[in-house]
This record gives C-alpha cells, structure tokens and sequence, in this order.
C-alpha cells in the first residue's frame, strides 16, 4: 500500500515554495508518493 502526502498551503508565492521543499523532503525521508 503506498503512503501519501497531502499539503494545503495558503499565502504568498513563498508557502508555496516553502511546501514544495517541504514535501520533497518527506517524500524522499519517507518514501511517500
């Protein structure tokens, strides 16, 4: 079964690149989808 990951970011263009970066590194950390 695979993990995934869901981020609802809300704000300027800077949360959206701040969760993009966030979510890469989980992705690789956990090896979610």
């Amino acid at each position: 079964m695979t993990r995934k990951l869901y981020i609802q970011t809300h704000g300027c263009q800077m949360n959206e690149y701040d969760s993009a970066r966030m979510a890469d590194g989980l992705r690789a950390a956990c090896g979610l989808e």
